[in-house]
């Protein structure tokens, strides 16, 4: 009874994955946290 949990959480992980490969969002999620950023100049002292 102890592997049932690993069996839940792997069917789980298949089945984001064959989401993703259908309606893939993981690009459009990272471009738009990447443009939210502000990124600065390290500062030297």
């Amino acid at each position: 009874m102890k592997g049932v949990p690993l069996v839940g959480r792997t069917m789980s992980l298949v089945a984001h994955l064959l989401e993703e490969r259908t309606d893939p969002m993981g690009f459009g999620l990272a471009a738009a946290a990447e443009q939210a950023v502000e990124h600065l100049q390290p500062v030297r002292s």
